[in-house]
């Protein structure tokens, strides 16, 4: 748990400084960050303006969470994943497609990672 606790910590840290900076670029807003063990997602939002993120986040390079935060920032401005969406995307992320194709084989790494495993069985 104290482990588990200093990832929320760090990574809600992280990610509040580039969702500060990315909702300002896109200029929408969001009201609060969740760090969650979510079962198949890396990331969400909701209507409400909560931005939820999963903690094995904590596992990716600083450039993939980047994108996850611009990815979610962008759904307030447009909702689905439309080529005007990508395109928002794209106004901050270099070839937005890379990382959501890249994003896959992490989820496989970090699931099959035994440190992992032991850390989001303690959740």
């Amino acid at each position: 748990p104290f482990l588990r606790n200093r990832l929320i910590d760090a990574l809600r840290s992280m990610i509040g400084t580039l969702a500060q900076s990315l909702a300002q670029q896109f200029a929408v807003s969001y009201d609060q960050i969740q760090i969650r063990n979510q079962r198949t997602k890396w990331a969400s939002c909701s209507t409400s303006g909560t931005l939820s993120f999963n903690i094995r986040c904590a596992f990716l390079p600083l450039s993939h969470i980047r994108y996850l935060v611009a990815h979610e920032l962008a759904h307030f401005e447009v909702p689905d994943h439309s080529d005007r969406f990508w395109d928002l995307v794209a106004t901050v992320i270099d070839n937005p497609t890379r990382y959501s194709d890249e994003l896959e084989g992490f989820w496989l790494l970090v699931n099959r990672n035994p440190v992992w495993k032991s850390i989001l069985e303690t959740w």
